[in-house]
């Protein structure tokens, strides 16, 4: 592996992340879960996007093209992309979710994959919100905060990388989230 993130600023314009959180806000929201169902790990509410719904095919072209495009660098065997989650973390609801990773090292038995990439795009205008910063536990140079925190700006990282949400303490932020997975890494 040559690097631990790929980020692009400010990749899907003003307008086209108006659009989302419009269109993503009709889909009725549920609260977030965890593997295991960790107590304290997770406030959230999520709505998913299905990959079925023709209504979201630019995004889902968008997302797959961008990580594939950071797997130059990874160079993982990738070979199946999901739903797309659409995270609200409010204020009202002291939204926060704690250092975790999205891989679960043991595969399911359902099907003989894992997740090996994740997606995390930026919607939100960072004056609507206080709090919220995505941070991330890596050795090497982190994510600068406030690019992360740009409208439109997109990050890809390997998903064994341990990250978290601060807590939004004014405001909503709202993100877009998917993972990539392939065979299990041995």
């Amino acid at each position: 592996m040559r690097a631990m993130w790929q980020m692009w600023r400010n990749y899907m314009p003003v307008s086209e992340c108006e659009r989302l959180i419009q269109q993503a806000l009709t889909i009725p929201p549920m609260q977030a879960t965890t593997f295991g169902n960790i107590p304290n790990l997770r406030k959230s509410k999520v709505r998913w996007i299905q990959r079925t719904d023709p209504a979201w095919d630019w995004v889902f072209r968008d997302l797959e093209y961008v990580i594939k495009r950071a797997n130059v660098a990874f160079g993982f065997d990738l070979n199946t992309f999901f739903d797309i989650q659409f995270t609200e973390y409010n204020s009202e609801d002291n939204a926060f979710y704690n250092w975790h990773e999205d891989l679960v090292w043991i595969p399911p038995t359902d099907r003989n994959s894992q997740r090996k990439l994740s997606l995390v795009m930026q919607l939100s205008n960072p004056d609507s919100y206080e709090g919220g910063n995505l941070e991330f536990q890596v050795n090497q140079n982190s994510p600068d905060a406030n690019e992360l925190k740009s409208i439109g700006t997109t990050i890809v990282f390997p998903s064994f990388v341990k990250h978290r949400v601060t807590p939004v303490t004014k405001g909503v932020r709202y993100s877009l989230v998917t993972w990539y997975e392939g065979p299990p890494f041995r």
